[in-house]
C-alpha cells in the first residue's frame, strides 16, 4: 500500500516512469520508503499520522517490519501473544492509516502549486 502512494507521490513530481521506478529501486525498506514519503510529500508520516492511534500505528509497523526481516534471514523465534497483538492492534487501524496517506497525496495533487 504504500508503495501505491508512492507511486501517486512521483507522477506528481514527474511523468518519467523510468525515474520513478529508479527512485523507488534506491529506498528499498520500509524506513527508506518512509522517509521518501516525507520528502515527496512535504510531511513525515509521523506529522501526517500525528494522533495516538496513528502513532502506535507507526511503533507496530516498525515492529513488524522488523520481525518479517528476522523471518526473512532466518534468526526469528516466536516471542509469545506479543506479536497477536501487535497484528491485532494493527489490523484496527491500517486502512484508516493508508487512507490518511492515500488522501493526503490525492489532495496534494488537487491542489495547485506554484510554479515559481
Amino acid at each position: 500500500m504504500l508503495e501505491d502512494v508512492l507511486v501517486e507521490l512521483l507522477q506528481q513530481h514527474t511523468l518519467s516512469e523510468t525515474l520513478s521506478e529508479a527512485v523507488l529501486d534506491s529506498h528499498q525498506g520500509i524506513g527508506r520508503r518512509r522517509d521518501l514519503f516525507g520528502l515527496l510529500a512535504g510531511t513525515s508520516l509521523g506529522d501526517l499520522l500525528r494522533e495516538d492511534w496513528g502513532q502506535e500505528f507507526l511503533r507496530d509497523w516498525n515492529t513488524l517490519a522488523a520481525r518479517r526481516n528476522k523471518v526473512a534471514h532466518g534468526s526469528y523465534y516466536y516471542r509469545g501473544s506479543e506479536d497477536v497483538m501487535t497484528v491485532h492492534r494493527m489490523r484496527n487501524s491500517y486502512f484508516r492509516a493508508f487512507a490518511e496517506m492515500h488522501n493526503h497525496v490525492t489532495r496534494r495533487a488537487a491542489t495547485p502549486r506554484d510554479e515559481t
